[in-house]
C-alpha cells in the first residue's frame, strides 16, 4: 500500500510546463513577462555564469521550493521541512511548476558551500541514478549478465582519473567562451586550466612554460587563427588539441584540414539551447580522453591510396557481408583514409560509426565524399541501404538495423550522450544487425575505439564474421584495440595501410 504524501512533499510525477516570471520592482531595470517550458538546471547554470544574487522560487500546487544565489554561488535552498542541499536536490527533481524570480530577496543564512558545478553536476548524477535503477534491479534478478560487458580493468581504462590534476590550456578569443569553458572543465576537479589565450600567438608563448596535458583551441580568431596555431604547434611542442567550432555549411573542409594537421577531437562550442549539463559532460569526457593520446603516433595518411584487386568470387546474394567500420577519438583520420581508399561498386554493405558529435555527422560525411571513390550517406533520418555505399553515424546517435522488403535500412531513433550511452548504442546496432541481416557481420576497430559488449563481440563471431583489429603502435588512443587482442578476439591485426587489402578479401 503507498503512503500518502505528506503536504510539505513535492509532486515530482507532474508534467505541468515550467512558467517563469520575473519581478522587477524597477521597471527601468529590466523585463516583466513570461517564458515558458524553462529547464531548471539551465535557468540557475545562466544565473551563475552571470555572477547574479537572486531568489529562484519553485512553486507546484502543494509546494513551494526557493533556491538563493549569491554573486554566481548557490548558499542556500529551503522548501517544506527540508533546507540546504536535501531541499536544493528535492527542489531540482521537479519536474514542472510555476518559477518566480526576486532580485530583492535575500537569503537568511548560507546553509550550502558546495561549488554550482559541483551541485548541478550531482543533479545529473542523480538524475541517471533513477533512470538505470530499474536495469540495476533487471541484472540482481539475474535478467542482464553482469559478467556480459567487455570493459577494459578500472587500472587500464583511458577514463580512470590521474592522481594530480589534468593541465588544460584554453585558447579562444571571447572572454566569455574562456570563462564558460574553463568553468566546464574545472567543475568535478580533476582538470586544471594552467592558462588562458586570446589567440595562437599568445597560446604558443605560453606554450613550453605550461606544458598542458592537453589544449581546447578556438578554430575562428584574430591575430592567428586555429590553423596556424594548430600547424606551429605540432612542431614547436606536439600536443593533444580538441578543436571548438560551431561548423557553418560553408567550412566543411575545416574538419579534414584539422584532422590532417594531428588535431585528436574536434567539438561544438557550448550553446545556450541546449543543457549545459550535457554539454559540460561531454566536454569533460572528451578532454579526459585526450590527455591520454599518444600525438606522437599521428600519421598522415594519403587519400586515393592504390588497393589491391577485387576478388573475381562475387559473393552470392544469400551470402553477403556488411562491414561496420568503428573509430573514435584520434581514429578520423584513419577512417577517412580508409573510405577513401576503397574501391567503388564493392558487393559489401559498408557502415562507418565515429564519435564525433552528432550534428558533425553530415561534415564527416561530406570530407569523406570528397576523397573517397564510393558513395558515403549520412544517416541522419532512415535510409535504405546498397552494397557499395558506407553509410555514416555517429556514436552519439542511437541508431538500429532493420529488414525491409527487398533489402535493409538503418533507422536513427535517438541521440544519447553518455559514456555508457554510446558503448549502448553501438550494442544496440550490432544487436539489431545480427538479428535482421541475412549474411556474414565484419568488425573493423580503429584507434579510438570505445569498449562493446562481450555478446556484440560473440554475435559478429557467430554470424561467420571477423574482427579486424588496427594495428595498436600506430594508434593514438590504443587502449581498447590492446584488450581485443589480448583477450583472442582479434582475428586479424593490422596497419590502416592493410585494412583496406583485409577488406576487399570479404567480399
Amino acid at each position: 500500500m503507498m503512503a500518502p504524501q505528506k503536504k510539505d512533499e513535492p509532486d515530482v510525477d507532474k508534467k505541468k510546463s515550467v512558467v517563469l516570471s520575473e519581478k522587477v520592482e524597477d521597471k527601468d531595470n529590466g523585463f516583466a513577462g513570461e517564458l515558458k517550458n524553462i529547464q531548471l538546471d539551465n535557468l540557475i547554470q545562466l544565473y551563475c555564469l552571470s555572477a547574479e544574487t537572486i531568489a529562484i522560487k519553485i512553486q507546484q500546487i502543494d509546494y513551494t521550493g526557493t533556491v538563493y544565489l549569491e554573486n554566481g554561488e548557490i548558499v542556500h535552498a529551503e522548501g517544506g521541512h527540508r533546507s540546504g542541499e536535501e531541499a536544493f536536490y528535492t527542489i531540482m527533481a521537479l519536474q514542472g511548476g510555476r518559477i518566480e524570480t526576486s532580485q530583492t530577496e535575500k537569503a537568511k543564512k548560507r546553509t550550502i558551500h558546495q561549488s554550482y558545478q559541483f551541485l548541478l553536476m550531482e543533479v545529473a548524477r542523480l538524475s541517471d541514478e533513477c533512470g538505470w535503477v530499474e536495469e540495476e534491479r533487471k541484472e540482481e534478478r539475474g535478467e542482464e549478465d553482469a559478467a556480459n560487458i567487455f570493459e577494459l580493468d578500472e587500472s587500464e581504462s583511458i577514463l580512470v582519473l590521474a592522481e594530480t590534476k589534468l593541465k588544460a590550456l584554453v585558447v579562444d578569443d571571447s572572454k566569455l567562451m574562456r570563462k564558460i569553458i574553463t568553468d566546464m572543465l574545472t567543475a568535478e576537479g580533476d582538470i586544471e586550466v594552467i592558462g588562458t589565450a586570446e589567440n595562437g600567438k599568445d597560446a604558443l608563448s605560453q606554450l613550453s612554460e605550461l606544458n598542458p596535458d592537453f589544449v581546447i583551441l578556438d578554430a575562428n580568431m584574430p591575430v592567428m587563427d586555429g590553423l596556424s596555431t594548430l600547424k606551429h604547434l605540432m612542431i614547436k611542442k606536439p600536443s593533444p588539441v580538441i578543436v571548438m567550432s560551431n561548423l557553418a555549411e560553408s567550412d566543411q573542409n575545416t574538419l579534414t584540414q584539422f584532422f590532417n594537421l594531428g588535431a585528436v577531437d574536434f567539438l561544438p562550442k557550448p550553446v545556450k539551447n541546449k543543457s549545459m549539463l550535457v554539454q559540460q559532460q561531454q566536454i569533460l569526457y572528451r578532454a579526459r580522453s585526450a590527455a591520454n593520446a599518444n600525438i606522437l603516433n599521428f600519421k598522415r595518411y594519403p587519400f586515393f591510396e592504390t588497393v589491391a584487386p577485387m576478388n573475381e568470387g562475387v559473393a552470392e546474394s544469400g551470402n553477403q557481408s556488411l562491414v561496420v567500420f568503428i573509430s573514435g577519438l584520434g581514429g578520423y583520420h584513419e577512417m577517412l583514409y580508409i573510405l577513401s581508399s576503397l574501391p567503388d561498386g564493392l558487393n559489401l554493405y559498408l557502415t562507418a560509426f565515429q564519435s564525433l558529435p552528432e550534428e558533425f555527422t553530415a561534415s564527416f560525411s561530406t570530407c569523406a565524399n570528397k576523397n573517397a571513390r564510393l558513395q558515403t550517406v549520412p544517416i541522419d533520418s532512415k535510409k535504405n541501404l546498397q552494397t557499395g555505399n558506407c553509410y555514416i553515424a555517429s556514436l552519439e546517435s542511437h541508431v538500429l538495423f532493420q529488414k525491409v522488403q527487398n533489402g535493409y535500412c538503418m533507422l536513427p531513433d535517438a541521440v544519447s550522450f553518455s559514456r555508457s550511452g554510446k558503448e549502448k548504442n553501438m550494442d544496440d546496432f550490432i544487436r539489431s544487425v545480427v538479428e535482421n541481416f541475412s549474411g556474414n557481420v565484419h568488425a573493423v576497430f580503429l584507434s579510438g575505439s570505445e569498449s562493446v559488449a562481450k555478446s556484440s563481440l560473440d554475435a559478429i563471431r557467430g554470424k561467420n564474421g571477423k574482427i579486424i583489429v588496427q594495428e595498436p603502435s600506430s594508434c593514438i588512443l590504443p587502449a581498447f584495440l590492446e584488450e581485443l587482442i589480448s583477450k583472442k578476439f582479434a582475428d586479424i591485426t593490422a596497419h590502416p595501410e592493410s585494412i583496406v587489402g583485409e577488406v576487399l578479401k570479404l567480399t
